[in-house]
């Protein structure tokens, strides 16, 4: 009788273990983040998107991924039921600077933590922001254009055609104002300077600037998505490989290929993996509670600049030069060909 109490307790002992150990396990539930992505057309958003549900995983997050497909009304929405499911925290790619910032100031009263990717948003205070530097894009431009005509020439001078995007685009604009700050310090070089509105058209500008100008030694694209259009325009106007040089920014695929083929001459590359990293890299302190402090960190193998704008932290990252040295490496974004 003794035997069969002592093996009740036992059962007793275990079942009751087992329930608190489930009810723990319900009250830890995995934390929620969802990445809130513009749009999947392209190469550089579909890698983006790969990085953010393994980085997110890695750090013991379920990742939900919600495309807004370059609707800013689609987004505002998704982010809208995110709220509504109690996430953790959004990282967001957004469709629209302006129109989202209302709907991030109602996610962030609810507790959920703000995160910006590959953007940045004014007009209420977030998490984090993970952005290239493209001031800094533009400066490792200029020290790559001088390179280039101090070997040709054996100083620094000659002719650059910059070829700008939208002027409403901050991309360009950040690209340009980098880039016109550093090669303005050497008198010898002259840059003509055009842009696109809407980023169309780049092929028929240089087309142009070629009948009239055949002094042309770089010419410096701000979009490495038409350099296979530039490159057939030279081809048109009977230039061969390295009779002028094309430099671009991005890190396309279109640009890595050129740069095999030996019409471009190097591209400077957003460094996808390094960039979402940026936003991880904080998180699990920005959740405690810690201030991320300004200043210089190491976001991978890149230094990365930290800065606060309007009370929030923005982590700047500088691009990655590509030369036919580096074209192949399998950790540009432009390599890696699952899209």
């Amino acid at each position: 009788m003794n035997r069969i109490k002592a093996i009740l307790m036992i059962v007793f002992i275990v079942s009751s273990l087992v329930i608190i150990v489930s009810s723990k396990k319900k009250d830890n539930k995995t934390p929620i983040l969802c990445y809130m992505t513009s749009g999947l057309t392209n190469g550089f958003n579909i890698q983006s998107t790969k990085y953010m549900e393994k980085f997110g995983e890695k750090l013991g997050y379920k990742v939900k991924i919600l495309n807004a497909n370059r609707s800013a009304e689609k987004q505002i929405q998704q982010i809208e039921t995110a709220i509504s499911t109690g996430v953790s925290a959004l990282v967001i790619k957004a469709v629209d600077n302006k129109l989202i910032v209302d709907v991030i100031k109602k996610a962030k009263k609810k507790g959920i933590k703000i995160l910006i990717y590959d953007n940045i948003i004014d007009g209420c205070q977030t998490d984090m922001t993970s952005v290239l530097d493209t001031e800094k894009v533009g400066e490792m431009v200029a020290d790559e254009c001088i390179r280039v005509l101090t070997n040709k020439y054996r100083k620094a001078q000659g002719n650059i055609f910059q070829i700008m995007g939208d002027l409403g685009d901050m991309y360009s604009i950040g690209i340009a104002k980098g880039f016109n700050n550093k090669i303005k310090k050497y008198k010898d070089v002259k840059v003509i300077t055009k842009d696109t509105p809407h980023w169309e058209g780049q092929d028929k500008i240089l087309d142009l600037e070629l009948n009239k100008n055949k002094n042309i030694d770089i010419v410096f694209m701000h979009s490495d998505s038409h350099m296979t259009l530039l490159t057939n325009v030279l081809k048109k106007h009977k230039y061969k490989q390295g009779d002028i040089k094309l430099i671009g920014t991005d890190g396309d695929p279109d640009a890595l290929k050129e740069i095999r083929s030996g019409w471009c001459h190097a591209t400077i590359g957003v460094p996808v993996v390094s960039q979402v990293w940026g936003i991880f890299n904080f998180l699990k302190s920005i959740e405690n509670g810690k201030t991320i402090k300004s200043g210089n960190y190491l976001i991978r193998d890149l230094n990365c600049k930290l800065v606060y704008k309007n009370k929030s932290p923005i982590s700047y990252l500088p691009g990655i030069v590509i030369t036919k040295d580096n074209v192949d490496d399998k950790t540009l974004w432009g390599n890696m060909h699952e899209f």
